[in-house]
C-alpha cells in the first residue's frame, strides 16, 4: 500500500519541482481563464462600449444603441401595430431591469440588423428573457445563447430549445443559491457577485453538472459552514471543479463526492481553483483519469491541503515528465496503466513500480494551499 510521504521532506528534496509546479499552475490558469462562451460579435460591441465609456462617451453610445433598436422596431415592415407596441414595452422592461444595451441587440431588430426570426418567435424570446429577469434571475446567459444562435444561423426551433434548457439551468441554480443561504451560507453582500455565481452555476449545469449533484455540494458547503468557514463563492468554485472532473470523463456521482470531500476538508475557493488547475495539468500530460482520482481521494483522506496535494501528485508523475523520479529518487514513475503512476495495485512497464517503498507517513497539523487548515497525518 502506498504511504503518503512527508511534505516537508519533498520541499527540501525537490525545490526545482516546486518552481516547475508554480509555472505550470500559471500556464494552466491562463488557459482556463479563457471564456468558452465568448462570442466575437457581442465582444466587439462590448469592447466598443467599454472604449467609449473610458472616453467619457458611454451614455451617448448607449443612447445610440437604444435608438437603433427603437428605429429597428418602428421600421420593421413585418410587425403589426400590436407586435410593435409589445416589443417597445419589452425593450423598456429589459432596460429597467438593468440589461446592457449591447446584449439586447440579439433580442430586438435594429436599423442595421433586421429581425432574423418570425415575429412570434422573436416575441417568445423576449418574453422568456423578460420573465426570467423579473423573477430576479440573471438573464445574460439567455441573451448570450440568442446571440450565439443568431450568429450561427440556428433555426428558431433549435434556438428555443437551447434557451429553454438554459432557463431551466438558471432557475435551478437560483434555487440552489436560495437553499444555500437558507442553510447557513452567508449572503455575499454584493448582488452583482451573487448574480455572477448563479450564472456560473447555470453554465456548469449546461456543461454536465445536474441539479442533484449541485445540491449535494450545497449540502456539504452548508455542513462545513457550521463547523468552519465556507461561503457562496466556495460553493461556486466547487461546482466548477466538479464540472471539470465530469468533462474529464469521471462519473457525475463520483465527481461530486470527491469535490464534496474536498469541501469537508476545508477547501475554499482558492484551493478549489488549484484543484481544478491540477486536473487541467493532468489532462495535458496523461490520459485515463481513474488512477488519478484514486490518488486524489487518498490525498483527501490524508487531509492534505491543495498545495501539498499538488506537490504529491507531481512527485508521483501525474503532472510531470514521464521519466520523473519518485520521492527519494529510488523508483521510476510508472506509465499510466492499471492503477496509474505510483498508485497501489498498478504499475507501468515491467521495470517500473507503483510507488516508493517505506515512505514516511504524512505530516499532522496545518496544511498549505492558500492558508487552508486541515488535519491528517499518519505514521511512517
Amino acid at each position: 500500500m502506498k504511504v503518503v510521504p512527508r511534505m516537508h521532506q519533498l520541499r527540501r528534496a525537490y525545490p526545482a519541482v516546486t518552481i516547475m509546479l508554480l509555472l505550470a499552475i500559471w500556464i494552466t490558469g491562463a488557459a482556463l481563464a479563457q471564456d468558452s462562451e465568448t462570442d466575437p460579435v457581442r465582444d466587439q460591441v462590448r469592447d466598443q462600449t467599454r472604449n467609449r465609456t473610458q472616453d467619457g462617451e458611454g451614455e451617448q453610445w448607449r443612447s445610440q444603441i437604444q435608438q437603433r433598436i427603437r428605429n429597428g422596431i418602428d421600421t420593421d415592415p413585418g410587425l403589426t401595430a400590436e407586435q410593435r407596441q409589445t416589443m417597445h414595452e419589452n425593450l423598456d422592461a429589459c432596460l429597467r431591469l438593468g440589461m446592457a444595451e449591447e446584449d439586447l441587440v440579439a433580442l430586438f431588430p435594429t436599423e442595421n440588423e433586421p429581425r432574423r426570426y418570425e415575429a412570434q418567435a422573436q416575441l417568445r424570446f423576449q418574453h422568456r428573457v423578460r420573465a426570467t429577469a423579473e423573477d430576479g434571475i440573471p438573464a445574460e446567459p439567455l441573451l448570450a445563447k440568442l446571440q450565439e444562435g443568431t450568429t450561427k444561423g440556428a433555426s428558431a426551433q433549435a434556438l428555443e430549445r437551447a434557451c429553454a434548457r438554459m432557463e431551466e439551468h438558471l432557475r435551478a441554480a437560483h434555487r440552489v443559491m436560495v437553499r444555500a443561504q437558507e442553510g447557513g451560507l452567508e449572503p455575499h453582500g454584493d448582488p452583482a457577485q451573487e448574480r455572477r455565481m448563479t450564472r456560473e452555476m447555470a453554465q456548469n449545469m449546461w456543461r454536465g453538472l445536474n441539479e442533484e449533484g449541485l445540491d449535494h455540494l450545497r449540502e456539504q458547503a452548508c455542513q462545513r459552514s457550521r463547523n468552519g468557514q465556507c461561503d457562496l463563492n466556495d460553493l461556486t468554485a466547487a461546482s466548477e471543479t466538479a464540472t471539470r472532473l465530469i468533462e474529464e470523463g469521471l462519473d457525475s456521482e463520483r465527481a461530486v463526492q470527491v469535490v464534496g470531500e474536498a469541501i469537508q476538508n476545508g477547501y475554499r475557493a482558492q484551493e478549489m481553483n488549484q484543484f481544478r488547475l491540477m486536473v487541467q495539468a493532468r489532462h495535458q500530460q496523461r490520459g485515463p483519469i481513474e488512477g488519478f482520482i484514486e490518488d486524489l481521494e487518498q490525498c483527501l483522506g490524508e487531509g492534505m491541503g491543495a498545495g501539498e496535494m499538488y506537490r504529491y501528485m507531481w512527485q508521483h508523475g501525474w503532472m510531470g515528465p514521464g521519466d520523473m523520479q519518485g520521492p527519494g529518487g529510488q523508483h521510476h514513475i510508472g506509465d499510466v496503466g492499471g492503477g496509474g503512476p505510483g498508485h497501489h495495485g498498478g504499475s507501468g512497464d515491467d521495470d517500473q513500480h507503483g510507488g516508493p517503498q517505506g515512505s514516511p507517513g504524512g505530516d499532522g497539523g496545518s496544511h498549505g494551499g492558500g492558508g487552508q487548515g486541515g488535519g491528517g497525518g499518519g505514521n511512517g
